[in-house]
C-alpha cells in the first residue's frame, strides 16, 4: 500500500477531494483508494508495485485511451473549474534546456497567441497534472497517479497536457507509435525504448 499524509489544511483538503475522484474512477485508469484516516488527513492507496515508470514513457495512444476514458466519469461537484481563458506563458521563465534564448524570443508570442485563443473550460474530468512522474502502466493500460490537482475543463486540454510530456522529452507523440512500430521498439507491454531528448527512429 502506498501512504499519502497531508502536513497542513490546505493538502488535506486536497487529499479528500482525490480520494472522492478516486472512489468515483473506481481503478478506472488510476490506483483504487483503500482507506481514507484521521479526517482526510491520510489516504491508503494501492500500492502499483507491478507498474512500469518511466523511462520508458508508454505510447501515446495508451495515454489518450486513458484521457478519454476518465473524461466519462462524472467529476466532484467541489472540484476546481479551468478558467475560460488562460495563459500559462505570461510569466513563464524560458526552459533554457529545451531551446536557445533566441528560439524562446520568437516563439513565446505565437505561444501566447495560442493560448488566448484555446477553450479551457468544459465538464470533462481531467487529471491535471499529466508528466512523466505521474504516469505508469501496467500491461499496456496506462496508470494515472496522484490527483489532488484534477480538475473540470475541456477534454482537447487535457489531450494536449498529455502531448506536452512528450514533447518536454524530445518526442513527437504525433508520430511516436508509428516510428516505433515501424522500427520494431514497441515492447509487448505498450511501452517503448525511445527516451531522452530525442526521437523515435523511423
Amino acid at each position: 500500500m502506498f501512504v499519502k499524509r497531508a502536513h497542513d489544511d490546505a493538502v488535506r483538503e486536497a487529499n479528500l477531494l482525490e480520494a472522492e475522484v478516486l472512489l468515483r474512477l473506481n481503478g478506472l485508469h488510476a490506483p483504487d483508494l483503500l482507506d481514507v484516516l484521521d479526517e482526510g488527513s491520510t489516504l491508503v492507496i494501492e500500492h502499483l508495485g507491478a507498474a512500469r515508470w518511466a523511462p520508458p514513457l508508454p505510447r501515446p495512444a495508451a495515454l489518450w485511451e486513458a484521457i478519454d476514458a476518465v473524461a466519462t466519469t462524472t467529476p466532484p461537484h467541489r472540484i476546481r473549474r479551468m478558467q475560460r481563458r488562460y495563459d500559462p506563458w505570461e510569466e513563464v521563465e524560458p526552459a533554457w534546456w529545451m531551446a536557445s534564448p533566441m528560439w524562446w524570443r520568437s516563439t513565446l508570442p505565437v505561444l501566447r497567441e495560442a493560448a488566448a485563443s484555446a477553450w479551457w473550460n468544459g465538464r470533462t474530468l481531467m487529471h491535471g497534472d499529466v508528466s512523466a512522474t505521474n504516469v505508469c502502466s501496467i500491461d499496456g493500460r496506462v496508470v494515472l497517479v496522484d490527483w489532488s490537482d484534477s480538475a473540470v475543463g475541456s477534454l482537447d486540454w487535457a489531450r494536449v497536457q498529455g502531448g506536452l510530456m512528450y514533447r518536454l522529452h524530445g518526442i513527437d507523440a504525433w508520430i511516436y507509435d508509428f516510428g516505433l512500430r515501424a522500427s520494431g521498439e514497441l515492447h509487448g507491454d505498450g511501452t517503448a525504448s525511445c527516451w531522452s531528448h530525442g526521437h523515435a527512429e523511423l
